[in-house]
């Protein structure tokens, strides 16, 4: 086809046109680009790049990157890309290649690297048995390069270079006994693996203790008795129990005592006894006399007792409590007139006060610790048990009357006042929970104006000054009703779901739930040992001893071996679970003997030992503290749940603005956070929290407050729980949304206190707060729950799908039409 002479010359026109365009230089690229990807660490690591260039060498300038991303506008030539290790906590993370040339080019594509981590330490778990919990175990960890570490308990080492590292543990002596490890030095191969290896070192009581008893010396002097065996001689000078002694054959020889010229001759004067590992043996020497010698008065020994205490004064006094000063005056012959003490109280060195004891009402020859009415006896005030006070006591101090020796009536017989070992502990907080249970409609019987009551046992046996208490408004629980054996978990439930209420509120105070029951025999509470949680029945009095029992146990005490009591603490010291020594009741000033028996077992709850009174006393100065700072509300996701008979269960999660609260110690549980594609976003290792009345001795609880802003709760798709190496139950989001859900908030009876929550949505959990307060009043099941709440009352309802929190809908319960 022929095309007009016009038109063909347009075209030829445009196309030496477009030709021209096609012939002239194209402008390119100036520079180039570095697309770098960091794979292998966990999110928000804190991964640092050295990018050194162009020029290359020392002098050449360095950009720092942090992680992934693109850099632009590089210069082109050649680079140097460094990554340094990256740490997460005490993980650390090395980079392959760590070093690596890059050539940069003029180029609008980017040079792509990637920069792999993997785990560059590994880690050693070590677990101490065979001691009692707040025993130090001297250990010491060696390994490469020369890394050393000692401990004083068992715990989690991370951040540990790969190799062979030893673990060496040396013999324990704690409160008498002797406790010696299976394998004193143990070897273990560490790889860089994020599971710790596990280390146990198991230790072994092998010593026993001997008990012997002296009898027939004069009141005032000692008797004189040595015991020779496999850990050398000991002199035994009264009636007294020689604990931590290694097992093996002992001599016990006696000597004669002389009294005001006269001798007492023991019998027998040798005796030996085999001491086995573990046992306690006896012996008894027994002296004789004849004659009367004269009238002469000394001061056989003094304690100061608040609640409990041993002959010898050991038991620490705390400041701020009332005592009892007791002081033991021995006469050898009975005198129809009894003098006086005088006491001089001494702080700092400087005489504070002065009183005099007026002598008891009756006449005794020697003083009987099983007597009040026998010795000498001065109350203190609690304000003035004050730490660094002392005592100087002397009897007959106005010498009126006549002595066959007037040089002997101090005490102590130093002449230097006695230091009296007075600790100031901090006050205790109690939060009082009143438990509504949706299925009975009953309410525990705990307010402002009985809370007292619940509260007495504990102030009164417990080693504090002071015991703030208070009550919380009231919290509904949708477990089934209590049963007497718990045999529908439901005891247990509840106590998880205080422990998630007290980490939701943010609180640092002990929570005791009081619920009432329907039974009158059978189990009447819970509590960790130890822990922050407790839960007991409303019946008073009996309410008031398992308050004290249960915060016993919050305190680290195990029970003691009396009434069938499990998990009991194989150290704990006296047979039958009693107290062993006398106590003192200053509400009735009465003396408490040692056969009653001790509020940690089963046998009553009468009163306190010495070992568990002064075993809360250790605790205290073990306890772990919460720093100011670290416990600023933050928004955070609520975690919880429990192993229970071989069966674990992970609770339904939700989102709260709190105090974080993360596990303080490793263990064998695992709790992780992932998106929907599997990455971590969180994961934690932790013991969990041993209800100490659970027939499972395995039994964990768990309730942690994971700091998560609201972006990252939102890209949380599945929790996993851990048991071990072993993945053994998982909670995945809700395939339905939760947005859209129908949720109805009415009053069940007209003019009642009673309201019905419903909800559509394939929800497990709604949270269900106070509008005024934000405070949780109750965790609502299964789309339909029964609340203490009268018409008209403001409540915010979260529903959980399980990994998080929906949007927070602001309800008023609709009265009935």
């Amino acid at each position: 086809m022929m095309l007009p002479g016009r038109l063909f010359r347009l075209f030829a026109l445009g196309g030496m046109l477009l030709l021209a365009g096609c012939s002239s230089e194209p402008s390119g690229p100036d520079t180039g680009s570095l697309d770098v990807t960091v794979a292998g660490v966990p999110t928000q690591t804190n991964v640092v790049l050295l990018l050194q260039g162009p020029a290359g060498g020392a002098s050449a300038p360095t950009r720092t990157l942090a992680g992934s991303g693109l850099v632009s506008d590089l210069p082109a030539g050649s680079y140097t890309l460094t990554a340094l290790p990256a740490s997460v906590g005490a993980t650390r993370y090395d980079p392959s290649p760590a070093s690596q040339p890059l050539s940069i080019t003029k180029s609008t594509t980017p040079l792509r690297v990637t920069i792999t981590y993997a785990l560059g330490t590994g880690g050693i778990a070590i677990t101490v048995t065979g001691v009692p919990f707040d025993a130090t175990t001297p250990l010491l960890v060696t390994g490469p390069q020369g890394y050393s570490q000692g401990l004083t308990k068992g715990q989690t080492l991370m951040g540990l270079d790969p190799g062979t590292y030893t673990v060496s543990a040396s013999d324990v002596l704690f409160r008498g006994n002797r406790y010696a490890p299976e394998e004193p030095s143990q070897s273990v191969a560490i790889a860089a693996v994020s599971e710790p290896a596990d280390v146990t070192v198991e230790y072994l009581q092998i010593t026993g203790a001997l008990q012997v008893a002296i009898t027939g010396v004069p009141c005032g002097e000692a008797g004189n008795v040595q015991v020779t065996g496999p850990d050398g001689v000991q002199t035994v000078l009264r009636t007294s129990t020689l604990n931590g002694l290694r097992a093996g054959l002992y001599t016990i020889e006696a000597q004669p005592v002389i009294h005001a010229g006269r001798p007492y001759q023991p019998s027998p004067g040798t005796q030996q006894i085999q001491l086995d590992t573990g046992a306690t043996a006896s012996a008894t020497v027994s002296y004789g006399s004849g004659g009367a010698p004269g009238v002469n008065f000394t001061i056989d020994g003094a304690y100061v007792v608040q609640i409990v205490q041993r002959p010898d004064g050991g038991v620490p006094l705390i400041a701020g409590k009332p005592g009892l000063l007791r002081t033991f005056v021995a006469s050898v012959e009975p005198s129809a007139q009894m003098p006086p003490v005088r006491a001089r109280f001494y702080r700092g060195g400087a005489l504070v006060d002065t009183r005099t004891i007026a002598p008891p009402a009756t006449s005794a020859a020697c003083a009987e610790e099983g007597t009040l009415a026998s010795t000498w006896n001065e109350e203190l005030a609690a304000s003035f048990i004050t730490t660094g006070l002392s005592v100087l006591l002397d009897v007959d101090p106005d010498n009126t009357i006549a002595e066959s020796d007037e040089g002997d009536n101090v005490w102590p017989t130093s002449g230097q006042p006695y230091q009296l070992d007075v600790r100031a502990t901090p006050p205790m907080s109690v939060r009082f929970v009143p438990v509504t249970q949706s299925a009975t409609g009953l309410t525990g019987g705990v307010n402002a104006s009985t809370v007292d009551n619940f509260i007495a046992f504990a102030r009164k046996l417990f080693p504090f000054a002071t015991i703030n208490v208070d009550v919380r408004p009231p919290y509904t629980t949708s477990t089934p009703a209590l049963q007497n054996n718990d045999a529908n978990h439901a005891w247990t439930t509840i106590l998880n779901e205080l422990n998630v209420l007290r980490t939701a509120d943010g609180a640092t105070q002990h929570y005791f739930g009081v619920v009432k029951v329907e039974y009158g025999s059978g189990i009447a509470g819970y509590g960790y040992v130890p822990g922050f949680a407790a839960i007991g029945w409303d019946y008073l009095p009996s309410g008031q001893l398992i308050v004290a029992h249960e915060l016993g146990h919050n305190l680290g005490r195990f029970h003691a071996p009396c009434g069938g009591a499990a998990s009991t603490d194989p150290n704990f010291p006296y047979p039958g679970g009693v107290i062993g020594v006398y106590g003192w009741d200053p509400a009735f000033k009465l003396l408490r003997t040692p056969s009653t028996t001790d509020l940690m077992g089963y046998c009553g709850f009468q009163w306190i030992s010495d070992y568990n009174y002064e075993g809360i006393i250790d605790f205290l100065e073990f306890a772990p503290t919460i720093a100011a700072a670290a416990r600023l509300p933050r928004p955070s996701l609520i975690v919880w749940g429990r192993r229970d008979r071989g069966q674990l269960v992970l609770e339904p999660a939700f989102a709260a603005v709190t105090a974080p609260s993360l596990p303080s110690e490793a263990g064998p549980f695992r709790i992780e956070g992932l998106d929907a594609n599997g990455r971590v976003l969180f994961t934690h290792s932790f013991a969990g929290e041993h209800p100490a009345h659970a027939e499972d001795p395995d039994a964990r609880q768990f309730a942690f407050a994971v700091p998560l802003s609201p972006s990252e709760q939102a890209s949380l798709a599945s929790l996993r729980l851990s048991d071990g190496a072993r993945t053994v139950v998982r909670r995945a989001a809700t395939a339905a949304s939760i947005a859209g859900a129908s949720v109805d908030l009415r009053e069940v009876t007209r003019g009642g206190v009673r309201a019905r929550l419903r909800w559509t949505a394939p929800a497990p959990l709604a949270v269900v707060r106070d509008a005024a307060t934000g405070q949780i009043v109750a965790l609502a099941r299964d789309g339909d729950a029964t609340l203490t709440a009268p018409a008209g009352r403001e409540l915010i309802v979260e529903l959980s799908d399980g990994v998080r929190s929906g949007a927070a809908r602001r309800l008023r319960v609709e009265r009935r039409q």
